[in-house]
């Protein structure tokens, strides 16, 4: 039997051989209850549900009927919305905060996707629904094909009670997590899963990812891929490791290796150029180790930070202007990661052993206004000096990921003075390996999962494999922002996309079952409903 309580004081109730009875409560409970049978021409109803707009749903033995508000209220045309699948043995039904209709059965779990809402039309997609079944060896799958009860909690996640299989959850806030990855296809793909770097050129709708085999131009209007520097015999092949793409406001691509130093790709004419640095520069101290990083200057030049070989600086052309390092009086030469504020032309240099630079860039020097390390004394500063990925959000405030020390900001009040901050007594990850910002000003972190931050409150939600993501370890470096809001992540595995940024972090409240009646003097067992009357 399923019972459910509307606002207006009916009370709906499913049964088994009885077909579906109709309470008249009324606010206030009467001596005697009776059930009135509603004009429904079916024996068994398993299940009723009425979800926030109003609408009543019925589960029968074989089928899913849509009741609208309007026709519930007048007990009318309660069959004149079936959905068009077939579902044998309905235990349950829930439309959740998104939506979407999940349907719980003998024969597996049942979901229709969300439609539009008329009021006059069941407002889910009426095509074929998903039947989510279990999965030999799955953790992240149903455990039991029979699922006989749904709840959905304030914190918009969905229960299940799978009988012998136990209670299995479904978090509802999960993103759509899209993915690129290398495929087993005469067609061209991805060459390799390991994503290093991906850079989004607008102008053409394509998306360059660099691999351990090589990179890849990604073409998003027809979805086609051309690979370069890459072996494609296999996705195991290694090719050149390309570990940063950028292009230069000439237009031209610039894409630094981890053992083969800079590459240029220049386009003209519908041809295209790839050129290895070696044929630009002959200069003895050229970049022919680890390329990390690399950014342009308002000066037109361009910065390339190695992870060994100090911080270089080139001319648009190719040309190696010159390279600083501890020999021309930088505190290291190990660069991760560079970002380059245009408007107050700094130059923030991460490092892998002495924290974060703050450079000031002229058009023929490079001067060191400030470094910002660990102090074991200092709870202000960084937590450790192995600093990566950088973001600058719209208030100005630097976001600094490291690598065992967690996430930090860097404020400048208005006096112009810095402020250091910890971000671990809120943030749980220690290896912040990626950065990036929504059009919301939701903070996106890659490490060991994917996070998504809201500063302003320290609320965050964490997603894993079991959210639709391929790999939990993400890469250094590995991101960007589209234009259109969608967002890109590498990985060990696959990159990682997603369409449209979360909304919001604040959870509604579930509509409440009616379970039994109690008064202050009287109890009514819900079992006597099925004669049409109790007192």
């Amino acid at each position: 039997m399923s019972v459910v309580a509307a606002p207006e004081g009916q009370i709906w109730v499913g049964t088994l051989g009885a077909g579906l009875r109709i309470l008249d409560a009324g606010s206030v409970l009467p001596k005697l209850l009776v059930a009135r049978k509603a004009p429904l021409a079916l024996a068994t109803v398993r299940s009723v549900h009425l979800d926030r707009r109003g609408d009543l749903w019925l589960g029968t033995n074989r089928q899913v009927f849509w009741v609208s508000r309007q026709d519930r209220l007048r007990a009318q045309n309660l069959a004149a919305h079936p959905l068009p699948q077939a579902c044998r043995d309905i235990h349950d039904l829930r439309l959740d905060t998104f939506g979407r209709l999940w349907v719980g059965t003998d024969y597996g779990l049942y979901l229709w996707q969300a439609g539009t809402v008329t009021g006059t039309t069941p407002p889910v997609q009426l095509t074929k629904p998903t039947l989510f079944l279990p999965v030999g060896g799955d953790p992240f799958s149903l455990q039991s094909e029979r699922v006989h009860q749904l709840f959905e909690d304030q914190d918009q996640v969905l229960w299940m009670a799978a009988s012998a299989g136990g209670l299995n959850k479904v978090d509802l806030r999960q993103k759509p997590f899209g993915q690129l990855q290398h495929q087993l296809t005469a067609k061209a793909t991805l060459p390799n899963n390991y994503v290093n770097a991906v850079y989004k050129e607008e102008a053409k709708n394509l998306l360059w990812i660099g691999t351990r085999n090589g990179f890849s131009c990604y073409d998003l209007t027809h979805k086609t891929y051309h690979n370069y520097l890459s072996w494609q015999q296999s996705s195991d092949s290694t090719g050149v490791d390309v570990s940063s793409v950028v292009q230069a406001s000439d237009g031209t691509l610039w894409l630094g290796t981890r053992t083969h130093g800079l590459y240029t790709l220049k386009r003209q004419n519908g041809r295209e150029k790839l050129t290895p640095f070696a044929a630009l520069s002959n200069q003895p101290d050229q970049v022919t180790t680890s390329v990390e990083t690399i950014v342009e200057d308002r000066f037109g030049t361009m910065w390339v930070g190695t992870f060994n070989a100090g911080l270089a600086r080139f001319s648009r052309s190719g040309k190696h202007l010159r390279t600083y390092s501890v020999s021309t009086g930088l505190p290291t030469d190990h660069f991760t990661y560079l970002l380059y504020d245009q408007k107050h032309n700094l130059l923030w240099a991460s490092t892998r052993d002495a924290g974060l630079l703050k450079l000031r860039v002229t058009a023929d020097s490079l001067i060191l206004l400030k470094q910002f390390t660990h102090d074991e004394r200092n709870s202000n500063s960084l937590s450790v000096n192995y600093v990566w990925p950088l973001l600058q959000d719209r208030q100005g405030t630097l976001w600094i990921g490291t690598i065992g020390g967690g996430l930090h900001q860097l404020r400048t009040d208005s006096q112009g003075r810095e402020h250091m901050q910890r971000c671990s007594q809120w943030l749980p990850e220690s290896d912040v390996e990626s950065l990036l910002i929504d059009e919301d000003g939701h903070l996106w972190i890659g490490g060991t999962g994917l996070y998504c931050v809201t500063p302003s409150t320290h609320r965050y939600l964490r997603y894993d494999v079991a959210d639709g993501l391929q790999s939990n370890a993400f890469k250094v470096g590995a991101a960007c922002r589209a234009q259109d809001g969608t967002l890109y992540f590498g990985a060990s595995t696959a990159l990682a996309t997603f369409s449209r940024v979360l909304s919001g972090l604040t959870p509604t409240h579930p509509l409440c079952a009616l379970q039994a009646f109690e008064w202050p003097t009287k109890q009514w067992p819900l079992a006597t409903l099925l004669t049409g009357a109790c007192c």
